[in-house]
């Protein structure tokens, strides 16, 4: 999720707390946009999939699922949205629900972690969030430092400012890490 993003998201949270309204329609709502919005900023790629969600019309362009279903590329527009360009308005019902469904499942995370209590839980992932960023910012830095040539370039920029697609690139030698660590582990 960007900067911006879960910042919006984190000030919502607080106005439910203050108000005393738990995750309401509102919070899961604004979720659901943020989820699509996140999406969007990350795929670098047309993501074609059926109104419906229908299987037969998936693929990564127009050109792709016509040739695979034997329609024309303007039945198959008609057919279709392209996730990496709708907004959550945009979106069909279908995957305005599917949204909904996964920022529902995401916001039902937090009672379990927090023993019960969706707000403790909440907390905790605010920290682990946290302090996951701080991780792949030092992944980041330590990258610069043994990366001379980047210095002057966009990616020189600190890790929260970097286009996602650069961001992940740092996250995933988080997950190389935590393979690595529990490969270790086993062996002992």
């Amino acid at each position: 999720m960007s900067r911006e993003s879960t910042q919006k998201l984190l000030l919502i949270w607080h106005e439910c707390q203050k108000e005393k309204i738990m995750f309401d329609e509102k919070f899961v709502l604004t979720l659901a946009h943020l989820v699509v919005d996140n999406y969007k900023a990350q795929c670098d790629h047309p993501t074609i999939r059926g109104l419906n969600g229908e299987k037969s019309l998936r693929g990564d362009s127009l050109e792709e699922v016509s040739k695979n279903t034997g329609l024309s590329v303007e039945e198959v527009q008609k057919r279709t949205v392209d996730l990496a360009q709708a907004s959550f308005d945009d979106l069909p019902p279908y995957w305005q629900n599917v949204n909904i469904d996964s920022a529902r499942s995401l916001i039902s995370m937090f009672e379990p972690i927090g023993n019960g209590d969706a707000q403790k839980g909440a907390e905790k992932v605010r920290h682990i969030v946290k302090l996951f960023q701080e991780l792949a910012s030092e992944v980041h830095s330590l990258w610069l430092q043994n990366n001379q040539w980047a210095i002057g370039t966009e990616l020189e920029d600190p890790f929260d400012k970097l286009h996602p697609s650069q961001q992940m690139k740092d996250i995933l030698v988080l997950f190389a890490l935590e393979k690595a660590l529990l490969a270790q582990e086993n062996k002992s």
